[in-house]
């Protein structure tokens, strides 16, 4: 993973220091190397720039950054590099094709980069690295923007210039497992992995929309906007196409789910087989690693599925790679509740495997006491404190590997979650199976109540009602109810939330949390071919005779743990919300009253301290305990970016533009 960062003035030149702020406030995301382009699009003139972290075989051969003037160049690009494919100074960023006039900067992985260049090889291009980024280079000249995504198999985030076409384009992958942020405004366009570095061009100015939104549970199922009012993101599955001349933006989509029938027989035994031939390459892929590797392990059919996929392909010499060692490496947060405690499933799959296993026990107190980085890092309010459970595990695994496999992206793809229930049971009345119907919801029934007492808070509106005494006036009047998209059947629910919704928000947790601690975390089951396989498989082979993610627990028999496989619940990295909140309700409105000054226009303080204090005391259930840590989150959120933008660096650097 890495960090990339662009700027582009229609006119005038650029101060390189500020684009080296914008990728000094990513170091997390690549401590390896750091690499800087200035560019004039008239004169078609490069100076590649390096800086302290670069290379050391490169800083004999470039300028350096420190005490570049920047005259005659108004475009740069910054590229921060965490090294996990070919680590030599060979794969270094900003990155030209063969005559320099296309240059990348790059941030994610491409999987099938090797069967890319074989191809591209054989079209007579010539590498000068054994890298995934350069493999976009070549492909983008080969077959064209598009041509190129259509082939590839990852996730990225990367800018592309094209000095002869006079073009830059800001690419997202199709889930949007990597961020791409980006700001326009008065004869300027920036771009960034994350939206501290473009704060400097917008200022602190929050989106009030989206507050709303936020307090009252609200998730359109995709939006450019971001808390932050001029700051955008460019879209999974999208990219935008600036005209280096005139900063006219083009917004374009290159990829939607596609639901084309692909087993031919259609019977179960193959559509099995199928997913189960697809699933295992999908895992090969991700295990290509130059660097030391391991499995976030929640011991759920997730992530569990995809350790015990590897040691299948690991053990029978189909993946042999310089990253895996003779044992696998497994991290798992587990808490002191035994309600939602999977430590027994953890157990199970450690000892099945004979994992190297590493574990982590966060508490509350422990998420108090680092609540202003977590909420820096993340830039956006996160939906709960569960999120802190994966930042600690990603804080543990930093300490042994370099990238590790997460289990994100099945519960989307196979119904895994719960509420995808009814919606399947209504589809079987619909078509006039009625008995089925009964059958299934009887199997399920103790799935489709666990989430009962939140879900009847919620048609009520109780929480609605209790996020609006505890808004700001300003705030409630920005009162706007996103248009929920209903689905129809099952199969659209899944391409919906595939395509945008909590699994956006999950994976840019995924992002933060890992980046935070400089680690790559790669998710086997968000491969395309996996969601394009899922989609043209009839309902029945994600739901049937009470179990979810039906054709996956058989495609996975005599691989996974039969308690895994055949196991009913569902819990994940949690932590018990209500309890924790209780534990530091007493820090929280101390911390509350410590930011007052920041929440003004968006908070009232008195009455957020009121209810934290009425849950304490047991007078108001649990079920709102998300709600007060929103709130919580969203008071730290206004004060660490309130800081942070009137930041005299900050300052210093808006003026120097």
């Amino acid at each position: 993973m890495c960090g990339i960062a662009a700027i582009l003035l229609k006119s005038g030149c650029l101060d390189f220091k500020v684009l080296k702020s914008m990728a000094d406030l990513q170091r997390h995301r690549g401590p390896d190397d750091e690499g800087y382009l200035a560019v004039n699009p008239e004169t078609l003139q490069v100076v590649q720039l390096c800086g302290p972290d670069s290379h050391p075989h490169l800083k004999g051969l470039y300028r350096s950054i420190e005490g570049f003037s920047g005259e005659g160049f108004r475009l740069g690009l910054a590229h921060r590099r965490l090294s996990i494919i070919d680590l030599s100074a060979n794969a270094h960023q900003p990155m030209p094709n063969e005559d320099g006039r296309v240059w990348l900067v790059f941030n994610g992985e491409v999987y099938n980069y090797r069967e890319l260049r074989e191809k591209l090889l054989e079209r007579g291009h010539r590498f000068k690295s054994d890298s995934d980024a350069e493999v976009l280079i070549h492909g983008y000249e080969e077959w064209g923007l598009e041509g190129l995504l259509s082939r590839i198999i990852g996730m990225w985030a990367f800018i592309i210039v094209d000095l002869r076409a006079k073009r830059m384009f800001m690419v997202r992958d199709r889930f949007g497992i990597k961020p791409l942020y980006y700001t326009a405004k008065g004869g300027l366009v920036a771009c960034s992995s994350e939206i501290k570095p473009l704060l400097m061009f917008s200022g602190f100015k929050p989106n009030v929309k989206l507050v709303y939104h936020y307090l009252t549970f609200q998730r359109p199922q995709v939006r450019e906007e971001t808390f932050f009012t001029e700051v955008l993101q460019v879209l999974p599955a999208h990219y935008v196409e600036v005209d280096i001349d005139t900063l006219s933006l083009r917004k374009v989509r290159y990829w939607s789910l596609n639901f084309t029938l692909k087993v031919e027989s259609g019977g179960e035994e193959e559509y099995v087989e199928e997913w189960r031939r697809t699933f295992l390459d999908a895992v090969k892929l991700h295990l290509r690693t130059d660097v030391p590797l391991g499995f976030l392990l929640s011991g759920g059919i997730d992530s569990s599925s995809i350790v015990a996929a590897s040691h299948k392909l690991i053990n029978e010499g189909v993946v042999c790679e310089k990253g895996l060692g003779p044992k696998l490496l497994s991290f798992s947060s587990i808490v002191e509740d035994e309600e939602i405690s999977e430590e027994e499933y953890v157990n199970v799959v450690v000892e099945s495997f004979k994992l190297e296993r590493y574990t982590i026990r966060p508490t509350s107190r422990e998420l108090m006491a680092e609540l202003e980085r977590f909420i820096a890092v993340h830039e956006e309010p996160p939906e709960g404190p569960s999120v802190y459970a994966q930042w600690k595990v990603m804080e543990l695994a930093s300490k042994h590997v370099k990238a590790v496999l997460d289990g994100q992206g099945g519960d989307e793809l196979l119904a895994g979650y719960h509420a995808y229930i009814p919606l399947y049971i209504k589809e079987l009345v619909k078509r006039g199976k009625l008995g089925r119907a009964l059958k299934e919801a009887y199997k399920l029934r103790d799935l489709i109540a666990s989430k009962a007492k939140l879900g009847l808070a919620v048609a009520l509106g109780k929480r609605v009602k209790l996020a609006e005494e505890i808004m700001s006036d300003e705030v409630r009047r920005a009162r706007h109810v996103v248009e929920e998209l209903r689905a129809e059947a099952l199969n659209e629910a899944l391409a919906k939330d595939l395509t945008g919704g909590r699994l956006l928000e999950l994976l840019k947790y995924e992002d933060r949390n890992s980046m935070a601690y400089s680690i790559e975390s790669r998710v086997p089951f968000l491969d395309h071919r996996l969601a394009e396989l899922s989609m043209s498989m009839p309902e029945d082979m994600k739901i049937k005779d009470g179990w979810t993610k039906y054709v996956h627990r058989q495609a996975l028999k005599g691989i996974l743990p039969e308690p895994i496989r055949l196991r009913r619940s569902k819990i994940g990295f949690e932590v018990p919300e209500a309890k924790w909140l209780r534990e530091v309700a007493r820090e929280a409105s101390q911390y509350l009253e410590n930011a007052k000054e920041h929440l003004e226009g968006y908070l009232k303080l008195g009455d957020l301290k009121r209810l934290i204090e009425k849950f304490a005391e047991g007078r108001l259930g649990d079920e709102y305990a998300r709600l007060l840590w929103r709130a919580l989150f969203l008071a730290c959120w206004l004060k660490v970016f309130s800081e942070y933008a009137q930041h005299s660096l900050i300052q210093n650097k808006l003026r120097s533009l």
